[in-house]
């Protein structure tokens, strides 16, 4: 026993130092064709010179074929992938030659020994966009199926299932199984071609998959016989659907139950991809709900205490490579899609997305928000930002800093709920917008702040805009603090540029006279029974006292009581005046009262 344990230790390193070999050739000829199709680009009108171009790329590749038979290599969106290292990235949608494969359903390319350099060149060509067939064909699949080059495949996704045929062998039969999943749910986000690139196509019937038994999925064999009528029926049934959605919800129900047995790293690993493939289903279905659904599941199985600590840290792996996965370029993009074109009736679902975005994202957010036109969507995704969680501050200077109207306002109507470092510093500049009903949002969103950074600020804008917006100034007075009130009300009430009508006065002398106590409004009261003061001003003396009068009875307390007492045998105040308070007096008696 000894002795096999070692022997599989010296297998499994030396399998290790095989792929350290491996990984470095294959980066060079990625390395060499991007090379490549830059050099053509630009002597794209030099054709005699094109594989002379490819050639050093060519090299490698060959030499590699005839060492190990074939190259195989995973398309994703942005990058090549070889034994689950990147030979090949670029985050750039446009330059991005695996974009254009992924983009047409490509998840695969394999390279096969016996290539040659005219296959190569077609090839290059093609990816590059200089070929003689690219006039004949759209996409780049329909491009290489028109080259027919029979030495480089295509995994494509397509309905059927495709892998290569084991002859008999019980270990690839055995190996075949995971790639049989992994093959069948690429192939279910079809593009509904009927055509096919170097790639092979076995009825259902064929393959020996219970669907609703993991260990037959694991001792998966390509032997017809031994596979029951009844389950033969339920995989026809499943292929010939046309309910995708029903399909993707069973094949995920696979590979969550294959994730909780015991699987190794490499087999984890082809999980992974093909549970990004179902996040990008869901994101295609435009539906919300599932994508919320599916990681709604995976964080639940994630916290299962019934499972073992080992594949529960499995399952952890998989949600933050999932997670990583959707704040892809792309993949925001296609939210933003579903939020520019359909309407979101339920709100926490925007929550929870939010939740899973980090910081790279959030820092876009407001440029991606900026671009929903549907105002119901945009109030839902604004509301959503009041939940605290990190970065969000950034989010909302930037919402705030917006050009578009209807999302500023829209950010004005929901930041004034909520509280973030920077939130003054934001909200600040917005007093000198040139729209009216921005300035009137900032301003009632300072008052509320009551701070000495907000008195300042209002301080600064009546000085420079008061009068301007003296209506909405008007309207926010209640929000003020006691010496925010004073100071603005009394302010207003002796610039004669304010040009206050009476219905205006009235208002403003209410709001004072429930801080009479204080001594500057104290003060502004008895400028206008005593007829002297600082405060004081001449015209419309008894019109001024009858107004006072009325503003202190609207606040009946025994403070106004009393103050109103003092002034009852006022020798500056006229029969008819005395006569005003005393009926005030009786007014506010019985309110104290409770008659």
């Amino acid at each position: 026993m000894p002795e096999d344990i070692t022997k599989g230790n010296i297998d499994r390193s030396s399998e290790k130092r095989e792929d350290d070999r491996r990984i470095p050739l294959v980066e060079e000829i990625f390395h060499n064709i991007i090379k490549a199709i830059k050099t053509i680009s630009i002597y794209k009108h030099n054709k005699d010179r094109f594989s002379e171009f490819v050639e050093p790329a060519y090299k490698v590749l060959e030499k590699f074929l005839k060492q190990y038979e074939n190259l195989v290599v995973r398309v994703e969106p942005y990058s090549f992938k070889f034994l689950n290292a990147e030979v090949y990235k670029d985050t750039d949608q446009y330059s991005n030659i695996s974009y254009r494969f992924f983009r047409d359903g490509v998840r695969r390319i394999t390279f096969k020994q016996g290539l040659t350099l005219n296959e190569f060149l077609q090839f290059v060509l093609i990816v590059s966009g200089q070929s003689q067939v690219a006039n004949q064909a759209e996409d780049t699949v329909s491009q290489l199926w028109l080259a027919n080059l029979e030495n480089i495949e295509l995994t494509i996704i397509e309905g059927g299932v495709s892998f290569t045929d084991s002859g008999g062998d019980e270990d690839a039969a055995e190996k075949v199984e995971m790639d049989t999943i992994v093959d069948y749910l690429e192939k279910k986000l079809s593009t509904n071609t009927d055509e096919s690139v170097g790639f092979a196509r076995i009825s259902a019937a064929d393959i020996g998959l219970e669907l609703e038994s993991v260990e037959q999925i694991k001792g998966l064999k390509k032997k017809p016989d031994i596979v029951p009528p009844e389950i033969k029926q339920s995989i026809q049934e499943l292929f010939m659907s046309q309910d995708e959605s029903a399909k993707i919800q069973r094949i995920r129900k696979i590979l969550f139950a294959i994730l909780k047995s015991d699987i190794n790293d490499i087999e984890m690993q082809d999980i992974a991809e093909n549970l990004v493939l179902i996040l990008d289903y869901m994101l295609l279905t435009d539906d919300l709900s599932k994508l919320v659904e599916f990681f709604s599941e995976i964080e639940k199985e994630s916290q299962n205490r019934t499972l073992p600590t080992a594949v529960t840290e499995r399952i952890m792996q998989i949600r933050y490579r999932l997670q990583q996965e959707l704040n892809s370029d792309m993949r925001i993009d296609r939210i933003l899609q579903i939020l520019k074109s359909k309407r979101i009736e339920n709100p926490d679902q925007i929550k929870y997305i939010f939740n899973l975005f980090n910081e790279n994202t959030y820092t876009k957010l407001p440029q991606i928000i900026e671009q929903i036109e549907i105002q119901e969507n945009l109030t839902t995704v604004i509301e959503a930002l009041k939940t605290p969680r990190p970065y969000f501050e950034k989010v909302w200077i930037g919402l705030l800093n917006s050009r578009k109207l209807n999302l500023v306002t829209t950010a004005l109507d929901t930041v004034k709920d909520i509280d973030f470092d920077g939130k003054m510093d934001a909200i600040s500049p917005l007093l000198y917008s040139q729209i009216p009903q921005v300035v009137s949002k900032a301003l009632e969103i300072i008052a509320n702040e009551g701070s000495e950074r907000a008195e300042s600020e209002i301080t600064k804008f009546m000085e420079q805009k008061g009068t301007e917006f003296k209506d909405a100034i008007i309207k926010i007075l209640p929000s003020f603090n006691e010496d925010m009130l004073a100071n603005t009300g009394l302010k207003m009430l002796l610039d004669e540029r304010f040009n206050l009508n009476d219905s205006q006065r009235l208002f403003i002398l209410s709001k004072l006279a429930d801080n009479i106590s204080l001594p500057q409004v104290e003060a502004y009261f008895d400028s206008i029974f005593n007829e002297k003061g600082t405060l004081f001003t001449k015209s419309r003396i008894d019109e001024k006292k009858k107004m006072a009068i009325r503003a202190v009875v609207g606040s009946p307390s025994v403070v106004t009581y009393q103050y109103l007492t003092r002034h009852l045998k006022n020798e500056h105040c006229s029969d008819a005046i005395k006569k005003e308070i005393a009926m005030a007096l009786e007014h506010i008696k019985h309110k104290l009262q409770g008659k």
